[in-house]
């Protein structure tokens, strides 16, 4: 296993996806609202999914895995949320019904923070850390 200040070599890393997947509340009735699930690639505009906060689920993204190899310096260790699953439904308190959206299914994976460069760093899951490299 990997420790604090250790000098590996990983296998990948992972990066943050950018694919504009978002809930959009709608103003005049809070019960509503659309899921954004992407841009059409023929006109650019954001595809909508009609959301009535019944129970709706829409599965989001964050981090995506990227297989290029290199070597760094082991400075931390962190939790990542790589996907979930946004809910949209509604709670009751106090007697009052409000409008939430919650995270499902959770897949969290734990990350080394290793800095290949000065003030460049990945996010690097532990089970794809290679090896332990010896300082010369």
């Amino acid at each position: 296993m990997a420790e604090i200040f250790d000098l590996v070599q990983c296998g990948g890393y992972i990066r943050p996806v950018r694919d504009g997947r978002h809930l959009i509340p709608d103003k005049e009735n809070p019960f509503h609202g659309w899921f954004v699930t992407g841009r059409d690639g023929d006109t650019g505009q954001p595809i909508l999914w009609d959301v009535a906060y019944r129970g709706e689920r829409l599965e989001k993204e964050y981090y995506t895995y990227l297989a290029r190899p290199f070597r760094g310096v082991i400075v931390g260790f962190r939790d990542m949320m790589l996907r979930a699953t946004l809910e949209a439904t509604t709670e009751e308190d106090d007697g009052e019904r409000l409008p939430v959206v919650r995270r499902v299914e959770e897949q969290i994976v734990r990350c080394a923070v290793v800095y290949y460069t000065n003030c460049r760093k990945h996010f690097v899951p532990l089970e794809h850390i290679i090896g332990k490299e010896e300082r010369k």
